[in-house]
């Protein structure tokens, strides 16, 4: 379609000529308003359409890859209670040393056989993590007998109902490696204080950037602004749009998950979950400081264009007449 717009200008400016138009009266080639094309041939609209599903999908990633260790530190997001760190392959293969099981607390009565349940041993106040292969109801208290499933005999205590933590709903595989290394110094630095430290001096340098940027502009306003097509304009302010609305609605959503994400990382007091409440906190107090950058600039702006848009009142000139003292 491309091609037959340009053949039909072509045939149209030739009529005029040759009806004898004068070629001068057409607007000279540097006023004239095009939309922006890449050596293919596109558009500008598909730069940012391109632009946009790249960032999309670069959020959707930065979420899948977050997403499991925040479950891990705030298991209530799921719905559940508690979380744990299988340390041992009792339970191969359903479940693996270095995954995350996910526990809720479910009543007793609810515990059935064939169940994964974790418990506590109150001697040694460790938890474990097995499957439930009888119920025993015959005494005050319900008792649960289990056994791993790598195991070849079932543990050789039972569980009373007292000692049960609850009935595992969620397994994630792999991501307890990374957390235990996350408990170690070397790995809290690497992979909590680096990152962000890192974000922090990268938002800090691009806020200053635009601000130096903005200051420029300002020193320019009385230069006459270049002339945007009209893909550009639009292109501009459906970026703003889209930019503001997420920002607000991610700053809505942080606003809403910090203070559990505090509370969680006081009751806890692991690494993760405080450095997760950091860097969330982090992340807010970051794109807020830009959201408020960025409303600042656009009102900034647009009071300038009000300004220049105002045309200067013109003077009174003297048309050769005489004053009442030169008559006289």
């Amino acid at each position: 379609m491309t091609e037959t717009d340009d053949t039909t200008d072509e045939r149209t400016d030739t009529t005029a000529t040759a009806e004898g138009s004068d070629p001068a009266d057409a607007p000279p080639d540097d006023q004239v308003p095009s939309e922006p094309r890449d050596a293919d041939g596109s558009g500008s609209a598909q730069r940012v359409t391109l632009r946009r599903v790249l960032n999309v999908l670069g959020v959707l990633l930065l979420l899948a890859v977050v997403a499991p260790f925040v479950v891990y530190a705030v298991p209530g997001v799921v719905g559940a209670d508690a979380s744990f760190v299988v340390l041992s392959g009792s339970m191969e293969p359903a479940i693996s040393a270095g995954d995350v099981v996910v526990v809720e607390s479910v009543p007793p009565g609810a515990i059935a056989v064939d169940d994964v349940v974790t418990y506590s041993r109150s001697d040694e106040g460790a938890t474990v993590t097995h499957r439930v292969i009888e119920v025993d109801d015959t005494g005050d208290e319900r008792v649960f007998y289990t056994k791993g499933d790598a195991n070849e005999d079932a543990d050789q205590r039972p569980v009373p109902a007292s000692a049960l933590v609850g009935s595992v709903v969620l397994t994630i595989p792999y991501i307890g490696y990374v957390i235990q290394f996350v408990g170690t110094r070397t790995g809290f630095a690497l992979l909590v204080v680096l990152p962000f430290g890192a974000l922090l001096v990268t938002e800090v340098g691009s806020y200053l950037r635009r601000r130096r940027h903005g200051d420029g502009q300002a020193t320019e306003r009385e230069s006459p602004a270049p002339v945007r097509t009209t893909a550009e304009r639009d292109a501009s302010t459906e970026a703003v749009a889209i930019s503001s609305t997420d920002m607000l609605l991610t700053l809505g959503v942080l606003a809403a998950v910090l203070p559990y994400l505090g509370f969680v990382a006081l009751q806890r007091e692991s690494a993760l979950s405080i450095g997760i409440a950091v860097g969330f906190g982090t992340a807010f107090a970051l794109l807020a400081g830009v959201f408020i950058s960025a409303r600042l600039r656009e009102r900034s702006q647009a009071s300038g264009t009000r300004d220049s848009a105002v045309p200067d009142r013109p003077t009174a000139a003297s048309d050769g007449g005489t004053t009442p003292e030169e008559e006289r």
